[in-house]
């Protein structure tokens, strides 16, 4: 993403650096061939991000056959309406208005073919099941657990005291969901599981992250318990403090059904190799991931951070942020299924405002849901990276799909 510069911390020659590297992926049946992880892993990146669909948990039940035959559309033909005005559209009387758009015919018979697929949504406990298969392939599994500072910085000695053998590098893994891992096709604010599917997805990023832990010994499994509990990272390690779920606005969010969204800083001037930026030899996104509680752009934390401290300001707090405003990447995460409004169907219904308009029964049409807007102004307001990358489940123009 950038050009190579020396650690402020980790003194190296510029040629010693490897690339700066952030993946993002998709779309992954986890009863198919996953060939890619291995790839993935030698690239070393510093975060994966899930960009939707990492399981296929709503179960295809065939076509809709009845579905097929003469139909009368009454808003004409889609392609003579313009893309910027209404189609026209039935009234209360049974007539058709026109006065919106010009188009070729007021209405017109057309055979629908082909039929519409089938899907029965997921239940969580069939959700759970998808995602346990997921960390099951192993070639993932051991990307999330990551490798050993040698292999990614050979040339680069650590600061005294640390032991470069001992140290365990891990991609940041985090993300957002789309329909297929949401657990209903072409989901929206409708599905009755959509909290517990969102705490669903938030248990399987932590996946092999902050698992149930034995405080007595301070071991933990290292495969899938039988009752389908968290996965632990090696039971020669504990749990990350640095990396928690519980500390994570992400997670607070999903808790409280407000969806699957959120903010990730990496800043790619220096390693940070010091204890604070380390628990448990463990090194999180190489070195280069900002938590949230110093990344401040996350509208949430903030919040909470003033709330502890009423003589400290929500803009004072901004202006402690510490990164560089050159080399940094925040990458915004939007959910497009929790807070989504019920889609019409046909090209003609999505040209209408998504203000709505009572008077000729226009329906508010949104993604997002008022309080996410809301977080993403603020949030994109707060951060002073260099790149701002925002992920979501859906095409920014999906023509090719236009019902999702």
């Amino acid at each position: 993403l950038f050009p190579s510069r020396g650690s402020r911390r980790c003194k190296a020659s510029t040629a010693s650096m490897p690339p700066f590297r952030i993946a993002v992926g998709s779309c992954s049946h986890p009863s198919l061939p996953q060939h890619l992880w291995s790839i993935v892993h030698q690239r070393h990146p510093a975060a994966f991000v899930w960009g939707g669909d990492a399981i296929y948990a709503d179960r295809y039940s065939g076509l809709n056959w009845t579905a097929v035959g003469l139909a009368y559309v009454a808003y004409g033909d889609d392609s003579a309406v313009d893309g910027n005005s209404y189609g026209a559209a039935s009234v209360g009387d049974g007539n058709i208005d026109t006065s919106h758009a010009p188009q070729k015919k007021s209405g017109e018979w057309r055979f629908t073919f082909p039929p519409p697929s089938i899907h029965i949504d997921a239940t969580p406990e069939v959700i759970r099941k998808w995602y346990q298969k997921q960390w099951n392939i192993d070639s993932y599994r051991q990307f999330v657990e990551g490798w050993d500072w040698n292999e990614y910085h050979p040339d680069l000695r650590l600061p005294d005291g640390n032991n470069n053998e001992a140290i365990n590098v891990r991609p940041l893994i985090f993300g957002t969901i789309d329909d297929h891992d949401y657990g209903a096709n072409n989901g929206d604010l409708t599905y009755r599981y959509k909290r517990e599917s969102n705490l669903e997805f938030l248990e399987f990023i932590y996946s092999g992250v902050d698992g149930s832990v034995d405080s007595a010994n301070g071991s933990c499994n290292a495969h899938v318990q039988d009752d389908g509990g968290q996965i632990c990272i090696d039971g020669s390690q504990k749990s990350s403090n640095r990396r928690n779920k519980h500390n994570d606005p992400m997670y607070q969010r999903a808790i409280d059904g407000k969806g699957v969204f959120g903010v990730q800083l990496f800043d790619f001037a220096s390693t940070k190799v010091s204890p604070k930026s380390m628990s448990d030899n463990i090194l999180w996104g190489g070195g280069y991931w900002i938590p949230e509680e110093e990344a401040l752009i996350d509208p949430d934390v903030i919040a909470k951070q003033t709330t502890h401290n009423d003589s400290i300001n929500a803009t004072q707090h901004i202006l402690q942020s510490n990164y560089s405003t050159t080399h940094s990447v925040a990458i915004f995460l939007l959910d497009v299924r929790s807070n989504k409004t019920p889609w019409p169907k046909g090209k003609h219904h999505h040209h209408q405002s998504s203000t709505g308009d009572d008077d000729n029964n226009v329906p508010v049409l949104d993604f997002l849901g008022e309080e996410q807007w809301k977080w993403f102004q603020s949030a994109l307001s707060n951060s002073k990276a260099a790149v701002n990358l925002i992920v979501s489940g859906l095409q920014v123009h999906p023509e090719r799909f236009p019902n999702d």
